[in-house]
């Protein structure tokens, strides 16, 4: 997969994950997840993720 490609993908990985830690944190309303630590683990581990894809791609270079 093209360097790009998979920095895109990391980005939005550590978006949607930090989406996730707000909703559940309370700081969104109006989700079912609101007010849920399961969510914001997820989160978490999403935008761990997304931030270790996008480390990996720029040591790859």
């Amino acid at each position: 997969m093209d360097s790009r490609m998979l920095t895109w993908i990391g980005v939005a990985l550590v978006i949607v994950g930090l989406i996730w830690i707000g909703q559940g944190l309370g700081w969104t309303g109006g989700g079912f997840m609101s007010d849920s630590l399961s969510l914001v683990a997820m989160g978490l581990v999403l935008a761990i993720a997304g931030l270790l894809v996008i480390l990996g791609v720029r040591r790859r270079r």
